[in-house]
């Protein structure tokens, strides 16, 4: 074998390893809420033995986290790099509350006053039934829902928000503004900063659609991006 064939070799095993190590599930990935659950299961026997195989599952888990830990720093940014992280938890913890989030654009006219408009961007689209342009709204969507939960990933480990938070959506805020002063702006205004609120509803009822209109949402600001 020569080195430029070993050299290869040793790059797809590093490369497979990397992929092993980032499958196994962290601690976290499976926070599901808590939720009330009855005293005395439907089928004893069967919640027994359900039991006794998550807590076989975890006991493995925590193995495998404990003989990985050296390289799972190294190979969580291989994988983030590549775009090749999965997230354990896609079905297994379902949304409690509606998502939402609105762009605010601060905009100075040509006298130097400032006005603001807002656009809801999330979920995209009007509402009701879309045919085509639901494949174009799912994309919009998918990547406010990427920002978010990364703003809110990094949001735990810290205090207060951070310029490390604000990158986060920072691409959505560029987004959005680039395509609102491609609509046009009035003479000689321009938009001088955008702020991204986030928001959060109570599910429609089962009987219902669709959000109602008056529905209570509670907005927070997380970011806004100086376009200065």
């Amino acid at each position: 074998m020569t080195s430029h064939e070993r050299l290869i070799s040793a790059f797809i095993a590093a490369h497979l390893a990397a992929l092993v190590v980032v499958s196994i599930p962290s601690l976290h990935d499976f926070s599901v809420q808590s939720s009330r659950v009855d005293q005395t299961p439907p089928v004893p026997a069967l919640a027994r033995t359900l039991d006794a195989v998550a807590d076989a599952v975890e006991r493995t888990q925590r193995t495998a986290l404990r003989l990985t830990f050296p390289l799972r720093r190294a190979a969580t940014k291989y994988a983030t790099l590549l775009g090749l992280q999965q997230r354990w938890d896609m079905f297994s913890n379902p949304m409690r509350k509606d998502w939402h989030a609105r762009i605010v654009y601060r905009i100075r006219r040509a006298d130097g006053s400032l006005m603001t408009e807002e656009e809801r961007v999330f979920p995209s689209g009007a509402p009701g039934w879309k045919l085509v342009a639901s494949y174009r709204a799912s994309y919009l969507d998918k990547a406010t829902t990427s920002g978010i939960e990364l703003y809110q990933s990094r949001a735990a480990d810290a205090t207060t928000p951070t310029p490390w938070m604000a990158a986060a959506v920072e691409p959505l805020t560029r987004y959005y503004a680039r395509r609102r002063a491609e609509r046009g702006l009035p003479d000689g205004a321009a938009i001088v900063a955008v702020e991204f609120w986030w928001g959060v509803s109570d599910l429609p009822r089962p009987s219902s659609s669709a959000q109602p209109p008056n529905a209570s949402i509670h907005w927070q600001l997380w970011t806004v991006d100086d376009l200065q």
